[in-house]
């Protein structure tokens, strides 16, 4: 029996340290990762963005070497999956509206286990599983590696990947304290606090129900305790990945990496690990309980009191 790569699926909302996590993770010497796997076609391979691109290695894309070797051993794969706008991402044609009809016919079929081979387009879906499980393929063998680490995020994402049978999934999912969460989500979207603090919600019983559904190991982690425990809670990823558990560093900065993400985090220097806590000060103790109102249902995935 061939031995599988394990792959390492960061399962979180946004705004929750899974660029942190990546960082730590990457640390451990088995472990290889571009950060976002689902960011790469549009990021790494086009290049298409009002903005040149910075590799965490502080390069371009176009001029960091390990992009530049990843994209030339993709270049032929590229070709035979061409049909796709976007196969990182999973999108089956460029009219937003038939994709997305489409993308949640595959999500329905196969979370529920069912066979896929006389939906429309379904050539095309195993092409964008063969470009994602070469992209894969060919970031373990540059960096020398067995364990790939996908911070994605998306349990859509999660959803798709499961259908490559060729990888030992490990889910770690990464959770943080909702009031937390939909602070930092206003400083970036245009939102109430009632469709943040109820998107928190959707998305978090959206995972679970999945998970649950499709029998994937995973395992529970908070952006609290990893503030607080580093160590502690890197440990207990190691062990549940089955890899060693003496094999990684908080000195995160100090190894060379090419992560796609955060930029802000990707590209800073800082590498002390703290819980951020901006929201206890900048809401209000009635926006506060606006959020605790919302997601009562879930006060175990508070952080802080």
């Amino acid at each position: 029996m061939i031995e599988r790569n394990k792959y390492i699926f960061i399962l979180s909302h946004r705004y929750s340290g899974s660029t942190l996590l990546s960082f730590l993770l990457a640390t451990n010497h088995c472990v290889a990762t571009i950060g976002e796997r689902r960011k790469f076609f549009t990021k790494a391979y086009l290049g298409e963005s009002e903005n040149p691109q910075i590799c965490s290695c502080r390069k371009k894309f176009e001029e960091c070497p390990f992009w530049k070797e990843l994209k030339s051993r993709l270049s032929k794969k590229q070709d035979e999956s061409k049909e796709s706008p976007n196969p990182t991402e999973f999108k089956f044609v460029k009219n937003r509206f038939l994709d997305e009809i489409i993308r949640k016919l595959y999500l329905f079929f196969t979370v529920n286990k069912i066979n896929t081979r006389f939906l429309p387009y379904s050539n095309r879906m195993q092409k964008m599983l063969d470009f994602n499980e070469q992209l894969v393929t060919e970031v373990l063998g540059i960096e020398n590696k067995t364990v790939f680490l996908d911070s994605s995020k998306s349990i859509k994402q999660l959803i798709f990947l499961s259908r490559i049978k060729s990888f030992d999934y490990r889910i770690v999912f990464l959770t943080r304290d909702p009031r937390a969460q939909v602070y930092s989500y206003l400083k970036y979207n245009n939102a109430t606090i009632s469709q943040a603090a109820k998107g928190w919600v959707e998305e978090l019983e959206t995972n679970l129900a999945v998970l649950k559904k499709t029998n994937l190991p995973y395992l529970k982690i908070s952006y609290e305790a990893l503030c607080k425990d580093p160590s502690k809670e890197m440990k207990r990823i190691l062990t549940f990945s089955e890899l060693d558990t003496t094999d990684f560093s908080l000195q995160f900065r100090d190894y060379s990496q090419h992560i796609m993400g955060n930029g802000k985090m990707r590209l800073g220097k800082d590498e002390k690990i703290d819980e951020r806590l901006e929201w206890q000060t900048n809401f209000d103790k009635e926006q506060i309980k606006e959020i605790e109102k919302i997601t009562e249902a879930h006060q175990g995935y508070y952080g802080t009191v």
